[in-house]
């Protein structure tokens, strides 16, 4: 199971998330579990009464095999408690394409007495999966940081679970899955009516069928793309941009 966190800031409101989750034109269904979108703009104002810097909490978590939705509700929730979130307080929408579901949850940073915590969440959220893989019999999916999540799993006493974890980890560094584009990117993106995933596949297939920079440039441009220079190039030398 896939899972990706953003953190929604205040001073952009819920209207774009609001879109996002519940009227996602490339969807065949939408399903509303719990909340709403009134809930999530109710949260904002909250945020912004309050002066946070972030109001929403959007986790999406996407299941490399069929889950009900209630399996999705169980693994929400469980979510919440490594977050330490009310779940009374959360939306939770249910996307289905292509015969798959995958989730969105929703929560908001202010938990009526507390902020929603964030420290090493990105690991936290995928010890949760990788849990969750292991009660429901699906493959585990590796992550880039199961070695943190194993060292987590022995410190909590799940000494098996942590096993499993271990035996994901490469051999080396370079070995380590990553993530082609951040879920805002993605987001930003399917607003813009670009997708993506294509793209990042044509980009892959032109590059595979040129024999040369020269001819990869100009693959690129018959199909309205040009490379640059990277916009860090004292913090990331030699990496370049594809925009169109």
């Amino acid at each position: 199971m896939i899972v990706k966190e953003s953190r929604i800031k205040t001073r952009s409101g819920a209207q774009a998330l609001s879109r996002h989750v519940l009227h996602g034109a490339k969807n065949e269904a939408i399903r509303v579990l719990t909340g709403s979108d009134w809930l999530m703009r109710d949260h904002m104002r909250e945020a912004k009464r309050d002066r946070l810097t972030y109001g929403l909490r959007h986790i999406a978590f996407n299941p490399a095999q069929a889950m009900s939705d209630a399996q999705l509700s169980e693994f929400a929730g469980r979510l919440c408690q490594e977050l330490k979130a009310d779940p009374s307080h959360m939306t939770l929408i249910i996307h289905q394409k292509d015969r798959t579901t995958h989730g969105h949850l929703i929560l908001p940073e202010w938990q009526e007495d507390h902020v929603l915590d964030s420290r090493f969440s990105w690991m936290r959220l995928e010890k949760v999966a990788r849990l969750e893989e292991m009660r429901l019999g699906h493959p585990l999916v590796p992550g880039r940081h199961d070695k943190a999540i194993a060292k987590a799993l022995h410190k909590e006493g799940h000494h098996h679970e942590a096993e499993r974890v271990e035996s994901l980890i490469p051999s080396s560094d370079d070995l380590k899955p990553r993530a082609a584009y951040t879920a805002q990117a993605r987001r930003m993106a399917e607003r813009q009516g670009v997708d993506l995933a294509t793209r990042k596949t044509l980009v892959g297939t032109l590059w595979s069928q040129s024999d040369g920079l020269k001819s990869f440039r100009a693959a690129l441009e018959e199909h309205g793309l040009r490379m640059r220079a990277g916009d860090r190039q004292k913090t990331r030398p030699g990496a370049h941009i594809i925009e169109d």
